[in-house]
């Protein structure tokens, strides 16, 4: 999914706790867990991965961020894989 000179990037993101406020905070979780990773990829690239989901019956959860579109599947050791898309023409590279 990542080429080299494409805009594909990854993003990693620290565990959080939610906090009293509801504001999510950095957990006490030990160093080097993680709360998921995060790829973007095009329309296309997201459409196939969520034709591919279902075919296999893989549970995923969908979310629209008004900006983005994401896709959130658990990995074999239940860490949250995020594939998200910007849309729009100017982001079919990847």
């Amino acid at each position: 999914m990542m080429a080299p000179g494409s805009r594909t990037g990854v993003a990693i993101f620290r565990a959080t706790a939610p906090s009293a406020t509801g504001v999510r905070e950095h957990s006490d979780r030990p160093a080097g867990v993680i709360d998921h990773l995060a790829f973007r990829t095009t329309l296309a690239g997201q459409a196939a991965l969520l034709s591919r989901l279902r075919e296999r019956g893989i549970e995923h959860e969908e979310q629209e961020f008004g900006i983005c579109r994401s896709v959130f599947v658990r990995d074999p050791d239940d860490v949250i894989v995020e594939v998200t898309t910007y849309g729009g023409a100017e982001n079919e590279r990847g």
